[in-house]
């Protein structure tokens, strides 16, 4: 803006229509500037609103992990005195499948989700903001 004005004065005669010309586009740049300050409150809730979804469902995806490992332990603490042989074979099928692949929610191969994977991220977003706000004020 400051360059158009420059070119302006330098190029041409001003006149009054001119100045209220930019006059207006000033008073138009400060309202866009309150319109971010309001639309900052909303995206600060919309963030913290995702995240706080992204972190039940960690949680919940923990707690899936955490029932399917008692339910293994109350199986293998099953009363076997007036059971079939038939019956001990497939609980000790059901057994060895939860103890060797235990359910949990992953990325393919890559990663377990949980809680741990959640605060992790969200620590890394706040060392880089921490980071960013340390060079803007050098």
């Amino acid at each position: 803006m400051q360059q158009g004005i420059e070119f302006t004065v330098l190029r041409q005669t001003c006149h009054a229509e001119m100045a209220m010309k930019w006059r207006e586009m000033v008073i138009s740049i400060r309202n866009q500037c309150g319109y971010f300050k309001s639309l900052l409150v909303f995206w600060v809730y919309l963030c913290s609103s995702t995240f706080l979804r992204i972190y039940v469902k960690a949680l919940q995806a923990g707690k899936i992990t955490a029932a399917e490992k008692d339910l293994t332990t109350t199986i293998a603490l099953i009363k076997r005195k007036h059971t079939d042989l038939a019956m001990l074979h497939e609980i000790k099928f059901l057994h060895d499948l939860m103890t060797a692949d235990p359910t949990r929610v992953k990325f393919g191969n890559y990663l377990t989700y949980n809680q741990k994977v959640v605060l992790t991220i969200l620590g890394q977003i706040v060392t880089y903001w921490i980071v960013l706000m340390q060079f803007a004020l050098v």
